[in-house]
């Protein structure tokens, strides 16, 4: 990873579907089902990371082998918006270390501003971080991957 995106931007817009609202998150959940049916904060931060996700795939700075894993989440979602309606959603690298990264994202419908906030990724090796993983879940009795989940 010798290619630097610091202080550079990735930028795209996305329309809400149906099935990204509050109720959509736990479904089963009587607290949850019983909320309006906004764009839930779940979904919203789950976007912003998409932005990063997106801006590394656009660079092309992931070798083969390679994923990008969200390790820090610092996120206010500020204001409420609905299915159907389009946002523009960007993603400001601020920090680039070997293969840790940084950035200032946000979510905005036309003036109003959803969501802003800080993310952070690393970039590890598919093979290894699924290898370990499996050993811990096989530890504590959760599925792995290996086995196909």
């Amino acid at each position: 990873m010798v290619k630097s995106i610091l202080e550079k931007t990735y930028a795209f817009r996305y329309t809400i579907p149906e099935g990204k609202t509050v109720p959509d998150l736990y479904p089963d959940e009587d607290e949850f089902a019983s909320m309006p049916p906004i764009f839930a904060t779940g979904f919203t931060v789950g976007l912003l990371e998409l932005a990063c996700i997106k801006h590394l795939d656009s660079e092309k700075l992931l070798n083969p082998g390679e994923m990008s894993l969200g390790f820090g989440v610092n996120i206010r979602h500020t204001a409420p918006c609905t299915e159907g309606v389009e946002l523009e959603v960007r993603a400001k690298c601020i920090m680039q270390a070997r293969n840790r990264f940084k950035w200032e994202v946000s979510a905005t419908l036309g003036e109003l501003v959803i969501a802003t906030g800080i993310h952070e990724r690393v970039c590890v090796n598919r093979d290894v971080f699924t290898n370990e993983l499996d050993r811990s879940m096989s530890l504590y009795g959760g599925k792995t991957l290996r086995d196909g989940l």
